[in-house]
């Protein structure tokens, strides 16, 4: 009988408790829903940079992300707003003596939402970027936009194999020497002027949010790295008006992400040019993505021999990269010294947004130019954007110029060759003044330029699908080399789909 009664009880209150449980407030109220941020990038944390007060910024523009004041590094072209972010962001721009009128924001092809408003324009980026803000028509001085991560998982300033710049601080530093193990890291708001190099090291990073700028140190380089295994440089922002701004010279494994490179005019040179941007020589297993390069001569470029350096090329990928060559060279180069072979060189998601020249002389936004005896074999361009060529568009030859392309004592020049080069999703915006299609060889037989594809070629819009429609022709007023009348004869095996 007791456990009956128990048995009850116990039921009955364990009812009641379901009952009053039901009716009782959670211990932890459930909080009201997170009001919606009035704009989408409320949410955004921004990190602008603090500079030395030893460096003047821009005198042209004012910039401001999410409301904050963004240091604007001064150049005497570009002139560089760069911060971090994890999101989306509001970007002003101000002109400090007139309003804005017009504006262009390139690439084009990548279609950032901007507007103008009272004399400003407002834009809208994400982490890695990078964008050329042209307003009112001036190419002289546009604003260059890069748009980094925040800075986190920073090395220990204590490691012995970390070597560390401080956000706020000017160094100068001629020569940057980084060894095997190393990892250099130049925070957000440091600036190195020097420049920076390597020999025969392995396993080292160079990265950081900061700037390095090498116009000043004498020398005729910016970075570079040669004889590198495991290299990986990231994030930073290089000035550079002398020479090779960044050169990879054989280097196995080395890859390049979210780097920065601006050239401006040489002074050290009668035309202002001989600054290149990043060059990937006698590499092997490299890749470049996420990069940016302004320069008065090629922006990219791979070659096979130059200065010593002598090995073919192997395995190299350039992706979501965007360039500006201005008085010289080409956007996107493969050649002249090509003395070795060239194999398996991809172009992925590539703009050359500005392809400028200072006269006219076989420059283009993509080009192969081979001069020397290697072999050109497997090159692709996939998802190409030519937006702006003052020459040519698109220019692949094999000839013999009057470079040095590195022949050695008692070797003799001869003819190389290009054979499977493919181009889908290719779009030239404008017709290039020379040129939107330049195919030829030295010879009608092996070296020649030979099985081409084409696949998604658009000029003007207008899909192209034959040798006709393209206007692909010879340049014989510029395939000729100095006291040296080569036979020159069409591409073969060319393909339109």
């Amino acid at each position: 009988m007791k456990s009956k009664i128990y048995t009850t009880v116990s039921t009955m209150l364990i009812a009641m408790g379901l009952v009053l449980a039901s009716c009782t407030p959670n211990s932890t109220p459930t909080p009201d829903p997170t009001p919606e941020p009035e704009n989408p990038w409320d949410n955004t944390t921004v990190e602008v940079y603090k500079y030395s007060s030893q460096i003047v910024p821009s005198i042209i523009y004012g910039v401001t992300v999410n409301g904050q004041n963004c240091f604007v590094y001064p150049c005497s072209e570009p002139q560089v707003a760069t911060f971090g972010a994890d999101g989306l962001v509001e970007v002003k721009v101000d002109l400090f003596t007139t309003n804005v009128e017009s504006v262009m924001v390139r690439p084009q092809a990548k279609e950032y939402e901007y507007r103008l408003e009272n004399g400003s324009v407002y834009l809208y980026l994400r982490p890695y970027d990078q964008v050329s803000v042209e307003v009112n028509g001036d190419l002289e001085n546009p604003l260059f936009i890069f748009v980094n991560p925040l800075e986190k998982d920073k090395p220990n300033p204590e490691d012995e194999n970390v070597v560390y710049y401080k956000a706020g601080e000017v160094y100068n530093v001629p020569s940057v020497i980084v060894k095997s193990g190393q990892t250099v890291y130049i925070e957000g708001g440091a600036v190195i002027y020097g420049a920076i190099f390597s020999e025969s090291a392995t396993d080292i990073t160079i990265t950081g949010c900061g700037i390095v700028d090498s116009r000043e140190t004498g020398t005729t380089w910016g970075t570079r790295i040669s004889y590198g295994k495991n290299v990986r440089l990231e994030n930073i922002l290089q000035f550079n008006h002398a020479g090779w701004s960044c050169a990879m010279v054989q280097c196995d494994n080395c890859h390049l992400f979210n780097y920065k490179i601006i050239a401006p005019h040489n002074p050290h040179n009668q035309y202002g040019i001989e600054n290149g941007g990043i060059s990937m020589n006698s590499c092997w297993d490299s890749s470049v993505k996420n990069c940016w390069a302004f320069g008065h001569d090629d922006a990219y470029m791979i070659k096979s021999r130059k200065w010593g350096w002598d090995r073919e090329v192997k395995n190299v990928t350039f992706e979501n990269c965007i360039g500006w060559n201005v008085e010289a060279g080409n956007t996107f180069e493969v050649g002249y010294e090509m003395q070795r072979d060239v194999d398996n060189v991809k172009f992925k998601d590539i703009y050359a947004i500005h392809s400028g020249t200072r006269n006219i002389m076989r420059r283009a936004a993509i080009s192969i130019h081979q001069a020397a005896a290697g072999k050109v074999t497997n090159i692709s361009y996939e998802n190409v954007h030519i937006e702006d060529p003052q020459e040519y568009g698109i220019y692949l030859s094999v000839m013999k110029s009057g470079y040095d392309i590195g022949l050695k004592e008692g070797e003799v020049w001869t003819p190389g060759s290009i054979d499977g080069v493919t181009f889908k999703n290719v779009y030239i915006y404008k017709d290039a003044p020379q040129g939107n299609l330049i195919l030829y060889g030295y010879d009608s037989g092996e070296h020649n330029v030979k099985n081409l594809t084409f696949e998604n070629f658009f000029i003007n819009g207008e899909k192209i699908t034959s040798w006709e429609q393209s206007g692909a022709k010879i340049d014989t007023k510029h395939a000729l080399g100095s006291s040296f009348k080569p036979v020159i004869t069409p591409a073969k095996n060319v393909t339109f789909k």
